[in-house]
Parts: C-alpha cells; sequence; structure tokens
C-alpha cells in the first residue's frame, strides 16, 4: 500500500472539490434555464425566482449528480414560477 503525503492529499481533495463546484454551477444555471421556458420569462426574472425558491428552501441541491430538483412538482407551474420571481 503506497503512502501518499498531505500535499498529494490535498491537491487530490481540492480536485475533487472543484468538480463538485462546477457540477452544482451547471445544474444552476440549467435550472434558470429551466424556469425560462417554463415560466416564460426572461433570464433576470428567473434568477429571481431561482433565489427566493433556493432561500424558501423550495428545491434540493444533489451536490454529487450535480442536479437541483423541486420540492414538489406545482413549484414548476407558470404562475407559480412568475409569482416567485415578483417576490
Amino acid at each position: 500500500m503506497k503512502k501518499t503525503g498531505n500535499a498529494a492529499l490535498g491537491k487530490e481533495i481540492s480536485s475533487h472539490c472543484q468538480e463538485i463546484a462546477e457540477r452544482m454551477d451547471r445544474a444552476e444555471k440549467e435550472f434558470v434555464r429551466t424556469l425560462m421556458r417554463f415560466g416564460r420569462i426572461g433570464r433576470a426574472k428567473a434568477e429571481r425566482a431561482f433565489a427566493y425558491y433556493r432561500r424558501h428552501k423550495l428545491v434540493k441541491r444533489e451536490l454529487w449528480m450535480g442536479e437541483i430538483k423541486v420540492t414538489h412538482g406545482a413549484f414548476l407551474d407558470m404562475d407559480v414560477i412568475r409569482r416567485a420571481a415578483t417576490l
């Protein structure tokens, strides 16, 4: 069994954290695009709706899979998305 030094372990952990951060960034961008499509709204309003969903814990982030899911399907209805964008 090969021993690894602290520096090598630190680089490996850093690499994995970077991958997770990139997956979450892609997932957030994709979720905003989904809100734009389902809500028929622009990017700024979709980002506001997403911020509202995060603030009120209406979405779940799957860190390892790089996915964002709503806690209930009704949060993807057009009028619900539009209402969240105005709050």
